[in-house]
């Protein structure tokens, strides 16, 4: 595992306006290219942060209670959903991993990163939320026995799977309905502070939903194009202005912190 850089000496108090201060805040973070690319393809793990810009991702997680991401991500990316970097106090905070992950299809294994981190005590054990009606494994991949084999791998570390995802005509509900559903979960689990890291589905989904489930935004641009073929964050619904925009070059990429106009 690399050491991370030192945090970039004013990024921390540049953040501070999009941070959460208590109560109820969903961050919404992302690295993208100069085209607006947060992967070259959706089935490749794309690097974008620089070093210094990869410490402010963990300096971010250490002040949410959980981080989250979807399926995408989990498949893909294999990530390790914690937190490397000590807060203020020296203390070393990790983040609830949350995958939301209608069908199962992240197959979740011993050697799984995120289930390493939560076994050797470097972070939490992940909830995957999955759709209501999964418990049978007839929604999801692989059926039962591997619905039950892989809950059985989540509990040992001190994750869960949260059966919450509503369902309509057999099919998964997708924008206003699927997220109410999560955040209500995840709030009525403890989790008041929520960063949000991707993938694009989820992204856009959410940017499309506006103000009503983002309270602001932190991206990273990356000095570097990634192509057409490259996986694209846009929202189908077209212009979002921003307010309380704020930019800080951070290394070689620049940050941009700000929150959605009502």
């Amino acid at each position: 595992m690399s050491t991370l850089a030192p945090l970039d000496a004013g990024l921390a108090e540049f953040l501070v306006p999009y941070l959460p201060a208590g109560g109820r805040h969903r961050t919404l973070t992302y690295a993208a290219s100069l085209d607006s690319r947060i992967s070259a393809s959706r089935t490749e793990q794309t690097a974008l942060s620089g070093p210094e810009t990869k410490t402010m991702t963990h300096f971010l997680r250490s002040r949410h209670d959980a981080i989250l991401v979807g399926s995408g991500t989990a498949v893909c990316d294999d990530p390790g959903l914690n937190c490397r970097l000590p807060d203020a106090s020296g203390v070393l905070r990790s983040p609830r991993p949350v995958v939301v992950d209608t069908n199962f299809s992240w197959d979740v294994q011993q050697h799984s990163r995120a289930v390493r981190t939560a076994r050797d005590g470097a972070g939490l054990g992940p909830w995957v939320l999955v759709r209501a009606d999964a418990a049978d494994g007839a929604a999801t991949v692989g059926g039962a026995a591997e619905y039950a084999r892989k809950r059985a791998v989540l509990e040992a570390v001190g994750g869960a799977v949260l059966p919450v995802l509503p369902v309509a005509d057999g099919a998964a509900v997708y924008g206003r309905a699927r997220w109410d559903a999560v955040f209500g979960a995840l709030e009525a689990r403890g989790v008041e502070s929520l960063m949000i890291e991707g993938g694009a589905r989820v992204i856009n989904d959410l940017l499309a939903l506006g103000p009503a489930a983002v309270d602001s935004v932190v991206v990273t641009v990356a000095p570097l194009f990634l192509g057409a073929r490259g996986v694209e964050v846009s929202p189908l619904d077209g212009r979002h202005d921003m307010d309380a925009v704020r930019w800080q070059p951070v290394g070689r990429d620049v940050v941009l912190g700000g929150v959605l106009r009502a």
